[in-house]
């Protein structure tokens, strides 16, 4: 018996990120777009194109999806990064998987509370969108750390660095507290990908480098931590 795809909807969908997981899922011979939601009425033509139905906000396609008037599976929230708790915990009483664009909130206090809640969640899946320990070069590098091919780990250094054109600024929710800057916007897939490898970082510290531009976001970070394992790190992260 031939399994249906994978039908899913997609907030956020004239944004950078959602054009991207829009042309994914078109891509994809096993998925399926259910809906378009976004606040930019824009979006319609594309929704018209691709022959789905397009809703303005994520309450008013839940609405919908609970009505059975659109049906889904799963949903990518590609959304600015301080909507994301809220939205996420709209969708804790729905039967919806969920993928979250990182980061999965704008403080840690707020990514905290959310897993808390969202503990006792078994009506699907719920995952945060770090895709780069999917990236066969970056699995290939856990294998040879897990087959201990280079020895122990004793120390980990690296410079992120960057520099982000005006345009990126020109939108508004990247001028922001709530967009995370450079820590949470670029900084977070190599912290990722260091607890990918290396285990979880169980100590960290950081300090904040001046701003390049007039905006409450940080654009120089430099961090240190220290693994569960003894090993220690130091990474510079500047745009």
């Amino acid at each position: 018996m031939q399994q249906r795809p994978l039908r899913i909807a997609l907030a956020g969908a004239n944004g950078f990120i959602g054009r991207a997981h829009l042309q994914h899922i078109l891509d994809e011979k096993d998925a399926e777009l259910a809906a378009l939601i976004d606040t930019d009425p824009s979006i319609a033509s594309t929704a018209t194109q691709h022959g789905v139905p397009q809703f303005p906000d994520l309450e008013v396609f839940l609405n919908a999806y609970k009505a059975g008037d659109v049906a889904a599976d799963a949903i990518i929230l590609a959304t600015p990064t301080h909507t994301h708790i809220a939205m996420a915990n709209l969708l804790l009483d729905s039967k919806l998987s969920v993928l979250i664009e990182k980061p999965l909130a704008s403080t840690g206090k707020e990514g905290r509370q959310f897993l808390e809640s969202s503990r006792e969640y078994t009506n699907g899946v719920y995952m945060v969108g770090h895709h780069r320990r999917h990236n066969c070069y970056v699995r290939a590098i856990k294998d040879v750390l897990d087959k201990g091919e280079l020895g122990r780990v004793v120390a980990v250094n690296g410079v992120w660095a960057q520099r982000k054109s005006d345009r990126y600024f020109e939108i508004p929710w990247h001028q922001q507290a709530g967009s995370g800057g450079v820590l949470l916007t670029n900084a977070i897939h190599e912290m990722d990908m260091l607890q990918y490898w290396l285990g979880e970082i169980v100590e960290v510290h950081a300090l904040e480098g001046p701003k390049e531009r007039p905006y409450p976001v940080d654009s120089t970070v430099q961090v240190t931590m220290k693994f569960a394992s003894g090993t220690i790190g130091s990474f510079l992260f500047t745009e």
